[in-house]
């Protein structure tokens, strides 16, 4: 019909020209502007000349439903600011979410008005009278609206929310979800009861019928159309109206909606009920019931988010259900929540610790440095993630190996990191040596661990140990002589002799087992292996016994708490991760106040994140 394709019409222009204006907004044009002249629109908050209603809608707004708000006392000069005639006290009460009762202090008594910003007639003004006092005027008006207008007499009682297809709705007498007005079942009058609190309803008058709507809590209830000569052309009159209204609630108020929930979560009186009842407003029929019915995690947080709900607020919704975090960390993906982000929800709204946190969502050393975490929280979790990315410096792994020991880590496994990441033998010798103080428990996970001799050597050296004090720590630790005889050659600067009266004396080598090392590492001629047979015992030559016995001069160690030097030797990032909106406003920013120090060095070898791809639905608001 056409009424029909009028109306779908309208509900295609209107989000075309908000489409059209958020990108015009990007691209820094005006797609809505017109070449033609235009007539400007007043602002809300200055009040029309035509009408007598001195109260803006975006001030009605504003103010509580079924609550007196005191104002004043305001001089006359400053009352007429406000569109009044008075001097002194007044009060507002706000009917719903278009009408309201003022009363005013004016002369020696008071004035009172009762006004609808969306009243057809009478100019906004419905009623208006005098008293003696404010407290009589409120009362006056009070009992007038009560009498002339009794729909606005409970300002706290909604109006009926169940969706017309609820099977336990009455259906005496119905016709398509319409049932009998319980005020009025003697008449013919009708109702229905759509979602977002849209009531249609159809009434005689007459020889008429007349279509009427009803939108919000306590809303007025104001006509449809024009006055219909059959029933059945009002209900569809009334049903285009009354779904037109569910659509723009759904659009207006989704903001609020959200709030509401929201706030709900987060007090003391949240109930599962309750829930049910606010948020199946929102919800097809077999969504209804399902929310009802007592839901699964997942399914609960996926019928919140059908509800028009964002993420951060079915995350209040969750942890108002006690759901412990292994339950509700799977299911932050699904809402489109950054690691980043869940790490943080888990670690302050849940409270959990950041290792176990960063298990249960996967969260790298990456995730887990925007999140905030702890330089040892990060390196408890992913020590790998970590010391991959160190450079060659020897002071940077001395560091990592002594904060990989101090957070708990097995010494097996430490040797494991450094044996598999360090890029040379001075970086395994500095992270080993500083992991371990026992010189024979660090000598024996290298060698466990398969390490060459330069980095046995290197590690031998760092500890300070003398030729004879190696020989017998890597006789403790097992290690066989094609690894032993090469060590203690590069601890004895190349001296075959001296290797071979070390080797013989401490760990009681044969002298052809000594020969046999040290071929495989050069050829020996003639006299070479000559010189080592009749090489004498260390207790029988003392030049040679001081020589293995003097340990290396160790080198002065400086550490740098500079994290500018580490990152020039980093691959930098395009650009910092982007994560805002209704979740990170709910959450408290990371400290970054923390004071230049060795741990901050070696997180600053941690790679930036890489940008991210998706639209930042979160930029929402912890």
């Amino acid at each position: 019909m056409p009424r029909e394709r009028w109306e779908v019409a309208l509900d295609v222009l209107d989000p075309s020209r908000r489409l059209l204006a958020g990108l015009g907004k990007d691209l820094g044009l005006d797609l809505l502007e017109s070449p033609l002249p235009r007539m400007l629109v007043d602002d809300d908050r200055v009040v029309a000349a035509e009408r007598r209603n001195r109260l803006p809608r975006s001030t009605l707004e504003q103010l509580p439903l079924g609550t007196w708000v005191d104002v004043g006392p305001y001089t006359p000069n400053e009352w007429e600011a406000r569109g009044e005639t008075a001097n002194g006290r007044g009060a507002y009460l706000r009917l719903n979410t278009t009408a309201y009762l003022v009363t005013a202090e004016h002369s020696d008594g008071a004035i009172w008005r009762l006004e609808d910003t969306r009243a057809k007639t009478g100019a906004g003004l419905l009623a208006e009278g005098e008293a003696d006092t404010l407290e009589q005027a409120q009362a006056t008006a009070m009992n007038t609206m009560t009498d002339r207008y009794p729909q606005l007499a409970d300002v706290s009682e909604p109006p009926p929310t169940r969706p017309s297809h609820d099977p336990q709705l009455p259906i005496d007498g119905a016709t398509d979800g319409w049932e009998p007005i319980p005020s009025r079942p003697e008449a013919e009058s009708r109702r229905r009861v759509l979602d977002h609190d849209v009531v249609i309803y159809v009434m005689p008058t007459g020889a008429a019928w007349a279509p009427m709507t009803q939108s919000g809590r306590s809303a007025m209830i104001e006509p449809a159309g024009d006055p219909t000569p059959t029933r059945d052309e009002a209900m569809s009159v009334a049903l285009l109206a009354g779904r037109r209204l569910a659509r723009e609630a759904a659009t207006e108020t989704r903001v609020d909606f959200d709030a509401t929930i929201a706030a709900f979560a987060d007090s003391p009186t949240y109930g599962r009920t309750m829930l049910v009842d606010l948020v199946s407003t929102r919800l097809d029929g077999p969504e209804r019931i399902a929310l009802a019915s007592d839901p699964t995690p997942q399914q609960l947080a996926s019928l919140l988010c059908d509800s028009g709900l964002t993420s951060a607020t079915v995350v209040a919704v969750l942890h108002a259900d006690q759901l412990d975090a292994a339950t509700v960390a799977p299911i932050l993906p699904t809402l489109a929540i950054p690691t980043v982000t869940s790490l943080r929800i888990l670690t302050q709204r849940w409270e959990l610790d950041p290792t176990i946190a960063a298990e249960l969502i996967g969260a790298n050393a990456i995730d887990m440095r925007a999140a905030g975490c702890t330089p040892e929280a990060i390196i408890r979790t992913r020590p790998r993630d970590v010391i991959q990315h160190l450079p060659a410096d020897p002071h940077l792994w001395d560091l990592a190996g002594g904060t990989l020991a101090t957070t708990g880590h097995r010494p097996d496994d430490i040797g494991g990191f450094l044996a598999t990441h360090a890029p040379d033998p001075a970086c395994f010798a500095a992270g080993i040596t500083a992991a371990f103080d026992d010189p024979t428990l660090g000598l024996t996970i290298a060698v466990r661990r398969g390490m060459p001799p330069e980095a046995v050597a290197a590690t031998s050296e760092r500890y300070g140990l003398s030729p004879a004090e190696t020989a017998t720590a890597l006789g403790d630790a097992g290690a066989a002589p094609h690894l032993t005889v090469p060590v203690l050659l590069e601890r004895c600067d190349g001296d075959l002799t001296l290797t071979a009266q070390v080797a013989r004396s401490t760990l009681q080598m044969r002298n052809e087992t000594v020969i046999e090392a040290l071929t495989t590492i050069e050829p020996l001629d003639s006299a070479d292996i000559t010189e080592l047979r009749s090489a004498r015992p260390l207790s029988r030559d003392r030049d040679a016994l001081i020589a293995a016995n003097v340990p290396p001069r160790s080198a002065p160690v400086e550490r740098s708490s500079n994290a500018a030097l580490l990152l020039e030797s980093l691959p930098q990032a395009d650009c910092e991760i982007a994560v805002a909106g209704s979740l990170l406003d709910n959450v408290p920013d990371p400290a970054h106040g923390l004071s230049p120090s060795a741990d901050n060095d070696l997180l600053a070898a941690i790679p930036d994140p890489e940008p991210s791809n998706r639209s930042p639905e979160l930029e929402i608001t912890p």
